[in-house]
């Protein structure tokens, strides 16, 4: 009797991992979605990139933002006319209608403004770089995923009303961008030759 107890729970078992297996394939039938937006923000090289840029650019970012602190300081002397140190939607609103104040905002916007982009412009040009590098692996990682999950048809998440979470393949092409590509290049003077 234990025998049979012991073969009738193997057989149930087996038949459950069977009966899983064939389920989650047959809820995907070859079809998946992939979000390629969040692949490529959430693979590991555009991480690295930006902290490599945060270090490297820290000067001029740090340059962007007390040129940045400055104008909102400046602007929140010209709105604030209560001088509490906050800016009410109802001084916000008195500025809108005031042209001697809106004046005085867009002058003090478009002096700070060349300043704040040209010590932003590096960090910006780096970062561009690095996922126009990580935009380019994404279809290889891709196509990797697919041949490997055997894959007929790959649809973005808003073309369709309902999938299950099985059809989604976005981490796994995340995985496959992080094997193929742990670090990028942030300055193209130091990206290796093609």
């Amino acid at each position: 009797m234990k025998t049979i107890t012991k073969t009738c729970a193997v057989a149930i078992a087996s038949a459950s991992v069977a009966l899983l297996a064939g389920g989650a394939s047959a809820q995907t039938a070859g079809i998946a979605t992939a979000q390629p937006d969040a692949a490529i923000f959430s693979a590991k090289a555009f991480e690295t990139a930006n902290t490599q840029i945060g270090t490297t650019y820290k000067a001029q970012l740090d340059q962007a933002a007390a040129a940045q602190n400055a104008l909102n300081t400046k602007l929140r002397g010209i709105l604030d006319a209560n001088k509490d140190g906050q800016i009410s939607q109802a001084e916000a609103a008195a500025a809108e209608s005031n042209p001697t104040i809106a004046k005085q905002v867009r002058d003090a916007q478009a002096a700070a403004q060349p300043g704040i982009e040209a010590a932003q412009n590096p960090a910006i040009k780096a970062q561009a770089y690095a996922l126009e590098q990580i935009v380019a692996k994404y279809d290889p990682a891709l196509r990797a995923v697919v041949t490997a999950k055997k894959i007929n048809l790959v649809l973005s998440p808003n073309a369709i009303q309902y999938a299950p979470p099985a059809t989604d393949i976005t981490r796994d092409i995340i995985a496959e961008i992080d094997r193929t590509t742990p670090t990028v290049s942030i300055s193209r003077r130091n990206a290796p030759s093609e």
